[in-house]
């Protein structure tokens, strides 16, 4: 929900999204070119690279130091109204989606051969709910998983900052888990950096690896 708020509100001040198509990137000299499989072609002045995980895809990022580490949540429906109003943060997150339903993770895979969800998943998130939460042991059900690949770092920090050699392209990944709570304020300290030649904070800039 907060994404989509965030995605019409970015619509109505004027950005445009292309979703769900192919493309090619490339460089000219020192221009870029996007062409989407529709056709369409733009050559944008500068690029910013925020694909977490998938960031090193790209020849020209493929030394960033990403780590992939795998994250399983699991949906739970309760007999009874999930205990809390709030959030909760112990051996996990926990928070209610409605009175019954609410939501509980997550695992913290770097050794996995698969990225989707398993029995493995479904222990360890449960076992950890009924630490924290022993009263919804006997109460509540798993009804639904899910999966995912975070991009986390050798410091568990974010990358954020000017590509060393290409002066117009640009990279945020390496979030971890903290996606949600770390993107509006790097993405504001590098649209600063961009627009306003400010300095990215050196505990995230990539400068840190190069």
């Amino acid at each position: 929900s907060y994404l989509k708020a965030l995605s019409n509100y970015l619509v109505d001040n004027g950005v445009s999204f292309e979703a769900d198509q192919s493309y090619q990137l490339s460089r000219v000299e020192n221009n870029w070119s996007v062409k989407f499989g529709d056709g369409e072609c733009i050559n944008p002045k500068n690029i910013i690279i925020t694909a977490g995980i998938s960031s090193n895809i790209f020849d020209f990022y493929r030394d960033l130091p990403l780590i992939a580490v795998k994250g399983q949540l699991a949906l739970f429906e309760s007999e009874n109204p999930f205990p809390f109003q709030h959030a909760v943060s112990a051996l996990g997150y926990y928070a209610s989606l409605d009175n019954h339903v609410f939501v509980a993770g997550s695992t913290y895979e770097h050794k996995f051969t698969h990225e989707g969800t398993d029995e493995y998943g479904a222990d360890y998130v449960q076992n950890r709910l009924y630490k924290i939460i022993p009263e919804l042991k006997n109460t509540s059900k798993l009804i639904k998983q899910w999966s995912g690949v975070r991009a986390s770092t050798p410091d568990r920090m974010p990358i954020v900052g000017k590509h060393h050699i290409y002066t117009n392209c640009y990279t945020l990944c390496g979030l971890g888990s903290k996606g949600l709570l770390y993107s509006a304020l790097f993405s504001k300290e590098l649209a600063n950096a961009i627009i306003n030649k400010t300095e990215i904070s050196s505990e995230v800039n990539i400068n840190r690896f190069f």
